[in-house]
């Protein structure tokens, strides 16, 4: 609330000027939330009072910084009032984990197995599959760095998007930014229907695939396919 300062005779008592304090109503952080990066954060302090007047700092209050502040986590800000003021504030910032990378996929036809490299400080990962056109079909949380969505279209373009996130006071605090790829679920295994052998030629026909953009046709003199063309 405001306090006041006032001049007053030592003789009569009489009040011959009143100056308003005007109490702390503004306190704020420059940043509340980072991405990791291996440095020290240290967020700027802005105090204003209900006039919307700057306090200056070390004449009407402190600022003490939690330890640390490199790693993931959450990190206190306290502001300690002096001078014409008196009371403490504390603030809080987040460091979140940083993007995911070497975010990779392995399809089949109804699977799409997606890995990524492990983020330093992140306690787990959100990973979301999305149909073509961007709208989430299919969300999971993992502590793994990977996970397979089964039982989907053949044929069919997919996006998936990793999230990595830090467990703050028993919730979930996501990444600002994340990793998306676009993939795609394979074509249906190939049948061949015949091969028909010339003196120097083999020429092999197999049926049309759904959904196929081509093929590829491989041929060896080994069973195992060595040195196949």
């Amino acid at each position: 609330k405001n306090g006041k300062v006032e001049n007053k005779c030592s003789v009569c008592g009489k009040v011959s000027k009143t100056t308003t304090i005007y109490y702390p109503k503004t306190i704020k952080l420059s940043k509340t939330s980072y991405t990791y990066n291996g440095k020290t954060q240290t967020p700027s302090v802005t105090v204003k009072d209900s006039k919307g007047n700057a306090l200056k700092k070390d004449t009407d209050y402190t600022v003490k910084y939690a330890s640390g502040r490199k790693s993931t986590g959450k990190y206190s800000v306290t502001i300690t009032f002096k001078g014409k003021y008196s009371g403490t504030k504390t603030l809080y910032f987040n460091i979140l984990p940083s993007k995911t990378s070497k975010l990779t996929p392995a399809c089949s036809t109804i699977e799409i197995k997606a890995s990524w490299k492990k983020v330093t400080g992140a306690s787990g990962y959100k990973v979301e599959l999305l149909n073509s056109k961007g709208k989430v079909v299919k969300s999971v949380t993992t502590t793994k760095t990977y996970y397979t969505f089964k039982k989907l279209s053949k044929v069919t373009t997919y996006k998936i998007r990793v999230t990595a996130y830090k467990t703050i006071d028993k919730k979930a605090a996501y990444s600002i930014v994340s990793t998306t790829i676009t993939t795609s679920t394979a074509p249906a295994k190939v049948t061949l229907s015949k091969v028909t052998a010339g003196s120097k030629s083999a020429t092999p026909a197999w049926k049309t695939v759904s959904g196929a953009s081509g093929y590829q046709v491989q041929y060896s003199t080994s069973s195992k396919f060595k040195s196949a063309k």
